[in-house]
């Protein structure tokens, strides 16, 4: 899957056009909101766009997935319809019982990085340090989420969409569910 980020819109702040990476991404993030030209049906400010420039400094990023686990309220699964607010969320795990898959990536920004996390997430290599996905686990898809902390230690929360990745805050507590037993895993 291919992402293509398109050049710095005409409006976008001159202070912004170079983002030093010793400023807080939270205000990047807010200016780069207001100063995205909308398309038409495009829905949500925050895509791929603008995630280029939210964290651009290359080096090794640390990416641990997590899988969307939403069942609706008829018992259907509806996690693969995109994520929401409030979606059960099953953190991934190797199978030798550590209780975290870390998967490092080098790249040379936030969206080559999830990039790379959700080639990995679908059995398309392994990371810098050799992990490969689990067997037994489901592959990165629509409705999962990628908590990204990059080289200089700001963490980035990335929902799996259809065309993008779309940075949302962070999931709560509450809706981390264990992965034994739900619908990513064979495990028992």
């Amino acid at each position: 899957m291919e992402f293509t980020v398109p050049p710095f819109p005409d409006n976008l702040p001159r202070r912004l056009r170079g983002l030093p990476p010793e400023r807080p991404c939270r205000r990047h993030l807010a200016a780069l909101r207001l100063a995205a030209p909308r398309r038409p049906g495009a829905g949500i400010p925050g895509a791929a766009s603008s995630l280029a420039l939210v964290c651009p400094e290359p080096g090794s990023y640390q990416v641990a997935v997590l899988l969307n686990v939403a069942l609706g309220p008829d018992g259907r699964r509806v996690n693969f319809d995109g994520f929401q607010k409030g979606h059960e969320l099953a953190v991934a795990s190797p199978t030798d019982g550590s209780p975290l898959l870390i998967l490092t990536v080098t790249a040379q920004g936030l969206l080559p990085a999830a990039e790379r996390a959700f080639e990995i997430g679908n059995r398309q290599g392994v990371d810098d340090k050799g992990v490969e996905w689990p067997r037994d686990l489901r592959s990165v898809a629509v409705g999962d989420v990628l908590h990204i902390t990059c080289p200089f230690g700001r963490r980035h929360h990335l929902a799996v969409s259809p065309r993008a990745f779309i940075h949302i805050d962070p999931p709560p507590r509450e809706s981390l569910v264990a992965l034994v037993g739900s619908s990513a895993t064979f495990r028992i």
